[in-house]
């Protein structure tokens, strides 16, 4: 019998704490068309339409009232996508690069700041599914960190990242196989 290929590429999603808690986070977009999801990079240029250009910072984010007492995750996918800057310092020094990142500030519903550093993060560049498949099924080491052009809200993460996650014992965060025991979206 021919020995399971472990996976290469994880699906990296926010974790809760023992009891199920996440933070949960509301957000004023800054502009109705912008997506943080869709993998395209921003840019300086003013000429291009408000939404496709870099978001003023700090972006301001509230702790939804109900979810003052919930762990402060190291990373959230909505309404924006935010990590730690220990999570973004970590994936950049493991080799990611076709990210950038952008200061939040997160408030309690009464206020006061958060004490911590976050960045709202643009992870530009996606990947067609069919290329995802070859990069899981062969040894070729594709991009460390991307978004399925099929499904933008997943992110892969090469074993690498996951791996430099662990090292830096990052918190509630999970990353689940892909190949061979999760099928992409």
């Amino acid at each position: 019998m021919a020995a399971e290929k472990s996976p290469e590429y994880y699906v990296i999603e926010p974790d809760t704490d023992d009891d199920g808690i996440m933070m949960v986070l509301e957000y004023n977009e800054d502009h109705r068309d912008r997506s943080w999801h869709d993998g395209e990079i921003f840019t300086s240029d003013v000429s291009a339409p408000v939404w496709k250009q870099h978001p003023k910072v700090p972006i301001k984010l509230t702790i939804e009232e109900g979810y003052e007492q919930a762990p402060m995750s190291s990373f959230l996918e909505y309404p924006i996508p935010i990590m730690s800057k220990k999570l973004l310092d970590t994936v950049r020094a493991a080799g990611v690069t076709n990210i950038d990142s952008y200061i939040v500030e997160i408030y309690y519903p009464d206020g006061t700041l958060v004490p911590e550093d976050y960045y709202a993060f643009n992870l530009f560049g996606t990947v067609r599914e069919g290329i995802a498949e070859e990069f899981l099924r062969s040894n070729t080491e594709g991009p460390l960190m991307f978004r399925l052009a099929s499904d933008i809200t997943t992110i892969l993460i090469h074993k690498r990242i996951k791996e430099a996650i662990a090292e830096a014992e990052i918190e509630y965060i999970k990353t689940d196989p892909v190949y061979p025991r999760r099928k992409l979206p």
